[in-house]
């Protein structure tokens, strides 16, 4: 079988369970009788399926000739896994053992406008930086690629990390999750604070002057993570 030929199947196949996982979950909400809770689950259910899909659908959209399997972003690292896997126990855990802690309508509503916030803000940076935008750090100045300054850039100068940032400590806000709030937090943050200083290194040198005075007007919008410019 030819690389193209698994890559292929391969993404038609992960596109295809995303997309039941969303289907069967949008069809539970919509249809069943839910607690708070149980809303809470399949709503984060379905976020995660829509952040997952729209990786790869934009990276399609905007790079064809780049795009692979990694662009769905499911094999980011073991640490995401872990987390995803630490987030579904603790709700499971806690709605068993102690479900006084789920069902807040005030974290219910805080988390699903963090969620659908981030979402927004990531998928129209992405959409915005079109051909620019990659999920890796660039260490070389690749032919075509221009600073980015209009739009949503404007403001923010990493929207995409700013959208994913707070999506995922939404996402554990939405379901009741005190414990993975705080380690989603602490992890979310250490991850940015150490790619953030050096991407903006990377940008300085690729576009001297312009991106420093660009950096001095924009804000990165993640807490305690400042510019050196």
């Amino acid at each position: 079988m030819s690389s193209e030929r698994f890559q292929l199947e391969n993404i038609s196949l992960i596109s295809s369970i995303l997309g039941l996982f969303l289907g069967a979950s949008l069809t539970v909400i919509l249809v069943c009788p839910l607690s708070l809770s149980s809303l809470s689950w399949f709503i984060w259910i379905a976020s995660l399926c829509v952040f997952h899909l729209l990786e790869f659908i934009l990276t399609a959209r905007m790079q064809p000739n780049l795009v692979t399997i990694d662009s769905f972003l499911l094999n980011h690292s073991r640490e995401y896994h872990l987390a995803l896997c630490a987030a579904a126990s603790e709700y499971w855990l806690e709605r068993l053992l102690v479900p006084h802690l789920k069902g807040s309508l005030f974290l219910f509503f805080l988390g699903l406008a963090m969620v659908g916030g981030g979402q927004a803000i990531r998928s129209i940076a992405m959409y915005t930086a079109g051909s620019n935008f990659t999920h890796q750090v660039a260490d070389e100045h690749a032919t075509g690629h221009i600073l980015v300054k209009e739009g949503i850039y404007s403001l923010l100068r990493h929207p995409a990390y700013f959208g994913w940032f707070w999506w995922s400590i939404g996402s554990q806000v939405l379901i009741g999750n005190p414990i993975c709030i705080v380690l989603y937090s602490i992890a979310s943050w250490s991850f940015f604070a150490n790619r953030i200083p050096y991407e903006e290194q990377t940008l300085s040198k690729f576009f001297g002057d312009e991106y420093i005075r660009y950096a001095r007007r924009t804000i990165i919008g993640i807490p305690f993570i400042k510019s050196k410019f």
